[in-house]
């Protein structure tokens, strides 16, 4: 790009194609202050039921969970159902439209899973915060138990 007095503020990518686990086609994924802009985003494609977040944690920055329809002439076009675990208890949640899910500091979170997925949707993901961590919470008894059994995890 030529340099211009405000060319530095066009930032191309990072773009990452066909990322695996559940995501499809093209998403952006700057969890390292790629920005300059003090937060971390992921823009992912789904389009099928292979996508899941599985172990509950926790951040000590704010997330939003954006979900909506791939359709780009009309993001209400929403042909998913996707299940999210809020709180210590785990208490779920089915999400069967666009819906953003607003996670303050220190709000347990996951299971992420995506149950139906007739369309394509969208999962837009925006924290504050310039490095993107998660905080693991202890194993549970039940869960160190089945790691411990053959073919356990």
């Amino acid at each position: 790009m030529a340099k211009t007095k405000y060319g530095r503020h066009l930032v191309r990518g990072p773009f990452f194609e066909n990322l695996g686990g559940g995501y499809d086609g093209v998403s952006i994924w700057a969890h390292h202050d790629e920005y300059n802009a003090g937060i971390s985003l992921g823009y992912h494609c789904i389009h099928n039921t292979e996508y899941a977040h599985m172990e509950p944690h926790t951040h000590d920055f704010h997330e939003l969970l954006c979900f909506f329809g791939g359709n780009p002439k009309n993001i209400n076009d929403f042909g998913a159902e996707v299940h999210i675990c809020l709180g210590k208890e785990l208490e779920e949640h089915i999400i069967t439209s666009p819906t953003v899910v607003s996670i303050p500091p220190g709000l347990v979170h996951c299971p992420l899973t995506i149950k139906k997925c007739d369309k394509p949707i969208v999962m837009l993901e925006v924290s504050t915060t310039k490095e993107y961590k998660i905080i693991d919470l202890p194993k549970t008894d039940e869960a160190k138990a089945a790691e411990e059994k053959p073919g356990g995890k």
